[in-house]
This record gives structure tokens, C-alpha cells and sequence, in this order.
């Protein structure tokens, strides 16, 4: 009975960063229709930029958490740019794509430069000593990374549904003509999105990082896995995206346990070819209301 709620915890928390990758990325594509594979990059600022201040800098904790949102929303507006000429050319949808890939190629060699290829790791601001519940042993740091999760959906749900900034960038991913005849600057809302994502996804960065070393090039596993949470979710719901990773992350845990660590990426895709067999659009799609 132990043994299943610690892996359960595990998998919860592993989701965990799978979901954030896919509600992040949900949320430029629900502004913009962009697949941003420079997702996982976006992620890898915030460990790189909690391990220059923080282990190397040794700066106060709440001074990295702003350099990481600034990094990472300016990361952010840089893709944005990159990708502004071609929607003004109204490219094709696999431009953007090729576009965001090749980006996530230059940022994560940029981080490399600056880390040697060395693997590196955030430092924690908790205590590193676990809590033991029982034969249950929980570190302080997986709470924060839960924790972090139900604050950021929280305060993204009512930014999306409680203001007008939130509304106007729904109303440019679903329906760009009527935005422009509502007054809303389309590029502004492109930005925005692309800054939002960039920051949020510097933060789960800084969350995770303290849990294991990472490398510069690990941003594609996260953007695939992060990817994967948003279909299996739903792509288009980024709360769907969260319980889909949340999903996959404690089945992976099981299937690590119970049966080989090799096992667990052959079932959970073949998990996924299932559920788009019978829900094409992922679990919680939701439905357009326009």
C-alpha cells in the first residue's frame, strides 16, 4: 500500500511537469494556432537562469524568481518576433513549426555554450531533508512543484476568463477577423501570449529544477512529453493538458515499478493512439462556443 501511494506521489509530480509543458504550450496555440516547439527551451531558461543566480551568483531567492520571468517572458516576446513576419506573409501552418524548431536548435545551444554541455542543477531554496509520513518519504521541493501547479492554473484561469485581457487573447486565437472589427491589436495579443508562456515557463523550470541535474539538451524530451499531455488532454483545453500529464505521469510511474522503465513509453503511446482512436480530439476537448 506504500509502495503504490509513492508512486503515486511520483507520478503525480512527474505529470505534474509534463501538464505545465502542455498547458503552456495549449496557451500560445489558443492565441496564436502555433505549435511552439521551442516549448521545452522556454522550460530550460528557467533551470539555466536559477543556476547562473542562484548556485554560481548566489542571489536571494525572490531576485531569481524575477530574473526568471523576465528571461523567460523576453525568451518568449524573441520567438514571437521571429515568427512575426510570417504571420503577416499568412505562411503556411508547417513554416511555423519548422520556424519554432529551429529556434529551440539555437536556444538550447546557447544554453550549452553557457553551461559547457554539462549536465546542471538548480539550487533549492527548501530544505533538503525528506518528511517521512509513515514508510511514505515526500520532499519538500515535490510539494512546491504540486503546489506551483494549482497556483499557476489558478491565476492563468482567472486571467483567461475574468478579465478583458484574458478575453481579448481568447478572441485572437479563435477569430482573428473579429478581434481586428473588436479593436484588438492582434500582434500585441501575440506577443503577450508568447511573454506569458515564456515566463510560466521559466517559473516550472525554477520549480523542478532543484529535483534532478538537467542539460541544454533536454528541452525536446520536455517539449515531446509536454506535447503529448496536451493531445492526450485535449489540445486547445490547457487544463485538460494538466490532467493528461498528470495522467501519463502516474501510469509511467506504475509501469516502472511494476513492470521496466523500457516499458513505459511503448504503453503510454499506445495509451494515446487508443484514446484518439476513440476521442480524436483528446479526452477534455472542449467545444468552440462561437
Amino acid at each position: 500500500m506504500y509502495d503504490l501511494i509513492q508512486i503515486l506521489l511520483s507520478g503525480i509530480v512527474t505529470g505534474c511537469l509534463a501538464g505545465l509543458v502542455g498547458f503552456t504550450f495549449t496557451s500560445i496555440y489558443n492565441a496564436t494556432k502555433v505549435i511552439n516547439f521551442a516549448q521545452g527551451e522556454f522550460v530550460i531558461v528557467g533551470f539555466f537562469i536559477g543556476f547562473v543566480f542562484g548556485e554560481l551568483l548566489e542571489l536571494p531567492y525572490f531576485m531569481i524568481v524575477i530574473f526568471v520571468i523576465i528571461c523567460g517572458g523576453g525568451v518568449g516576446l524573441l520567438t514571437n518576433l521571429f515568427l512575426l513576419p510570417l504571420y503577416q506573409k499568412n505562411a503556411p501552418f508547417i513554416s511555423m513549426i519548422i520556424l519554432t524548431m529551429g529556434l529551440s536548435l539555437i536556444y538550447s545551444g546557447f544554453i550549452g555554450i553557457g553551461t559547457g554541455f554539462e549536465y546542471f542543477k538548480v539550487p533549492s531554496f527548501l530544505p533538503i531533508i525528506a518528511l517521512n509520513i509513515g514508510n511514505i518519504t515526500i520532499l519538500p521541493q515535490q510539494l512546491l512543484v504540486i503546489a506551483t501547479t494549482v497556483i499557476m492554473v489558478t491565476a492563468y484561469w482567472i486571467f483567461e476568463s475574468k478579465t478583458m485581457l484574458g478575453k481579448a487573447l481568447l478572441t485572437t486565437g479563435f477569430n482573428s477577423e473579429l478581434a481586428k472589427l473588436l479593436g484588438i491589436h492582434i500582434n500585441i495579443m501575440q506577443f503577450l501570449a508568447f511573454s506569458i508562456s515564456g515566463a510560466m515557463s521559466g517559473i516550472v523550470g525554477l520549480m523542478v529544477g532543484p529535483l534532478s541535474a538537467t542539460h541544454a539538451l533536454q528541452g525536446l524530451p520536455l517539449v515531446v512529453n509536454g506535447f503529448i499531455a496536451a493531445v492526450f488532454g485535449g489540445l486547445g483545453n490547457p487544463y485538460g493538458a494538466i490532467a493528461g500529464g498528470i495522467i501519463i505521469g502516474i501510469l509511467n510511474s506504475l509501469v516502472a515499478f511494476y513492470l521496466s522503465p523500457s516499458y513505459a513509453p511503448i504503453i503510454v503511446i499506445s495509451l494515446l493512439l487508443v484514446v484518439l482512436a476513440v476521442f480524436p480530439k483528446g479526452l477534455f476537448a472542449v467545444q468552440e462556443e462561437f
